[in-house]
């Protein structure tokens, strides 16, 4: 849910859950939510509540996780018996776009549905999705997981295509965006709804708020945009205090939308640099990976990894772990796919035969990693033959004292 305006509209009733104190178990819903118990709530009165709970509550599952909301309160404890009933789910939209999508029946495998249709209202038409989950029609649940399926592929290529545009055009243009301490970039061939994505990579990227955005007519006249933050920054104190620059804008603490002008864009600019001169140090400006704790590579195992499990989901509100393991020998890597990293890594003593498998997603442009290294990493289990494996999220030289810290 955004961040409610100051001053609220004249109505006789304003469904949101933001406006139920701070401690309530349904202040995180996002918008499924507050149809979800609408529709609940109307169904029990109505004494039609049988047969529905579980379908209502798989779609509950696909939307909180499409819409990133925050899982705690009731959005955890519904979550997780909306995952657990995903991957037997009767929704012939549901079947169709596992099947196409080729993914294993896993208790998780909404996060990995709510992507494919999270792209469809990004870059085709929304009604596709509402068509998906609302058919009761095998055929048509068959082609519209197909055009979903086909729509998450290309929002794949766009937000490669835009992110290494952006990441060329700041190296080219030498912009010192840590000096800036805000980086604000708008193309015309950007395409509007995934330009919040490689918002997002480029502040893993670079450690500095990003706001991108793409012309919404032939004529230049207006920007669309996206803005995602850093932990110190709040986008939408930042999007207010331009407010009078914006024709409209949308957000939270993290991230948000905006249109503009494209006359107002300098100004624009600039009230945004004033705003991250206020709130941002320089200090708070480099790229981290926060880490919840130092492990060994031997103890990443299956035993460990049963207990990470009783802890999902994850996700805004309860993030996955990341352990920090130093000194890790890089026996083997390559580039698969085009541009991500495999390899096998093991640290100063351990056997060659006990090196374990690692998967770094587009780090194709760190190839070769030198060795010995620090990883920060998530422990993940594999789709397809169960085997354990390390997702790198950071690297650095090895620290020179035992604790890390230098």
């Amino acid at each position: 849910m955004l961040e409610l305006p100051a001053q609220l509209p004249p109505a006789e009733a304003i469904l949101n859950p933001k406006l139920a104190p701070a401690d309530s178990p349904y202040r995180g819903v996002a918008g499924v939510g507050v149809a979800y118990i609408l529709a609940v709530t109307l169904a029990r009165d109505l004494g039609q509540l049988r047969g529905l709970t579980a379908p209502l509550l798989e779609l509950f599952a696909l939307g909180t996780i499409a819409d990133m909301a925050p899982l705690v309160g009731v959005n955890r404890r519904w979550l997780k018996r909306g995952l657990r009933l995903l991957p037997q789910s009767r929704l012939p939209g549901v079947q169709a776009l596992m099947r196409v999508a080729n993914l294993p029946q896993r208790d998780d495998i909404g996060f990995r549905l709510g992507p494919r249709i999270n792209a469809v209202g990004r870059i085709a038409e929304p009604q596709m999705a509402i068509e998906l989950l609302a058919t009761d029609d095998h055929q048509v649940a068959w082609q519209r997981a197909q055009q979903c399926e086909q729509a998450n592929q290309r929002r794949r290529a766009l937000c490669t295509e835009i992110e290494r545009a952006a990441i060329t055009g700041i190296e080219r243009a030498a912009i010192d965006w840590a000096r800036e301490r805000v980086l604000v970039l708008v193309q015309p061939e950007w395409h509007p709804g995934v330009i919040g994505i490689v918002a997002s990579r480029l502040v893993e990227r670079y450690g500095v708020p990003v706001f991108l955005g793409t012309y919404a007519d032939a004529d230049r006249q207006q920007v669309r945009g996206s803005a995602r933050g850093i932990p110190e920054f709040h986008v939408f104190q930042a999007l207010q205090a331009c407010q009078e620059l914006l024709d409209t804008y949308g957000s939270y603490q993290a991230a948000g939308g905006f249109a503009l002008p494209s006359a107002n864009l300098d100004a624009f600019w600039q009230r945004l640099r004033a705003f991250a001169h206020r709130c941002l140090s320089p200090e708070q400006l480099q790229p981290l990976v926060r880490i919840d704790g130092r492990a060994q590579l031997h103890q990443l195992g299956p035993a460990f990894y049963r207990q990470l499990e009783a802890l999902q989901p994850w996700g805004t509100g309860n993030a996955e772990p990341v352990f920090w393991t130093p000194r890790v020998r890089v026996l083997e890597q390559r580039i698969v796919g085009g541009e991500h990293l495999k390899l096998a890594l093991a640290q100063s003593g351990d056997d060659a035969s006990e090196a374990m498998a690692a998967i770094a997603w587009r780090w194709r442009e760190y190839f070769p990693l030198p060795s010995p290294i620090d990883v920060a990493c998530k422990l993940r289990q594999s789709d397809w033959d169960g085997n354990l494996k390390l997702e790198l999220v950071g690297a650095r030289p090895p620290s020179a004292d035992p604790d890390g810290t230098g």
